[in-house]
């Protein structure tokens, strides 16, 4: 809540929820023993349900948002101050009753778009064209559907364009951001997938993929200057929270390794370079020991994407020992033979 609507928005929902609380709770006592019980049950639900939002964004999922607001208003209720609804005319109680229709309506509706997106990611997994396609014909106008069409669906590169921009419009993620960005550099708009990457730093200013796409993207309009200068500091990333405490631990990041493999290309010295390909092994060699037994159970990894990463190791091994070896470093040299080794066992062990 406090990153989508800022802190005045978490202060008022804990005031809301804190007034709930005092409510459903005073008097209490007086009720009977299966009303205090169905109360105290509700409250810890609503109160679990708390905690975990704390530290996951499971409030804005509809069905999950709506069960939270339901349970909290059945707390009410059964309070000892709870409203009578019996003694309501019949024809507010009748208006109120269709009008709790209407979520219902809602959830079924956003169920059904959900489903559509749904097929359309699972056709893509099982490689399926004529269900991808029939999936994609069924999606909505959400800013959602129009990115899975964008992805999916489009026809040229100028549709992607057209379809992602529409994605932006109405859900400027960085996922969709970038996305766009990519579209742009297709059709050869390399300022205007700057911007789009620029813009979703400012929503995520430590997000890697973004500023690894970035110093491509202006590596791409040559501005050379420019893309060392971003993957410097895609490199300095290593040291904010976000880089070290991560949701999969196991699952180790080779963006700033990259950063450093293209940095040492345009280093003037043969030491520096062999320093940054130096760490960019170990960075690579990390992802070997972590990431690589369990690569498939990972999301957007797979086996081809490991044996990919697994190869590009092995490049930036062999190279780095070539310089090790003119620099006359035998230690280096053997150290980054032997990780060339790992690789090649870990590539030839995945077949």
């Amino acid at each position: 809540i406090a990153v989508e609507g800022g802190i005045l928005s978490l202060l008022l929902f804990l005031v809301f929820l804190g007034g709930s609380f005092l409510f459903a709770l005073k008097g209490s006592q007086s009720l009977p023993r299966d009303r205090k019980l169905m109360l105290a049950g509700v409250i810890g639900g609503v109160a679990g349900g708390f905690a975990h939002g704390i530290t996951e964004s499971n409030l804005f999922y509809l069905g999950v948002g709506f069960s939270f607001f339901i349970l909290l208003a059945i707390g009410l209720q059964l309070s000892s101050q709870a409203s009578s609804p019996e003694f309501l005319p019949q024809q507010v109680r009748g208006g109120l009753a269709l009008l709790c229709f209407l979520p219902l309506v809602a959830m079924i509706l956003a169920g059904q778009a959900e489903l559509s997106r749904a097929n359309v990611a699972t056709a893509v997994a099982v490689q399926n064209r004529e269900a991808l396609e029939s999936s994609l014909a069924s999606l909505g106008t959400d800013p959602e559907s129009q990115y899975q069409r964008g992805i999916y669906g489009a026809r040229s590169p100028q549709e992607r364009v057209e379809l992602l921009q529409q994605a932006v419009k109405g859900l400027p993620t960085t996922r969709n951001l970038r996305a766009l960005a990519r579209a742009y550099g297709e059709v050869e708009k390399f300022s205007e997938a700057e911007q789009a990457l620029r813009r979703a730093l400012t929503i995520d200013p430590n997000n890697l993929a973004t500023h690894a796409l970035l110093w491509q993207t202006q590596l791409a309009r040559g501005d050379q200057a420019g893309a060392i200068a971003t993957a410097q500091k895609l490199v300095e990333l290593e040291s904010t929270t976000s880089f070290k405490v991560r949701a999969i631990p196991e699952l180790i990041p080779l963006e700033t390794y990259e950063a450093r493999a293209f940095l040492a290309k345009n280093s003037p010295s043969n030491t520096e370079r062999l320093k940054l390909l130096q760490e960019a092994v170990t960075g690579f060699t990390l992802y070997l020991e972590r990431t690589f037994p369990r690569a498939e159970t990972f999301p957007g990894e797979g086996k081809e994407e490991a044996q990919r990463k697994m190869q590009r190791g092995l490049e930036l091994a062999n190279e780095a020992a070539i310089l090790a070896q003119q620099l006359a470093d035998t230690q280096s040299e053997e150290a980054l033979k032997s990780a060339a080794r790992r690789f090649s066992e870990a590539l030839a062990s995945a077949g």
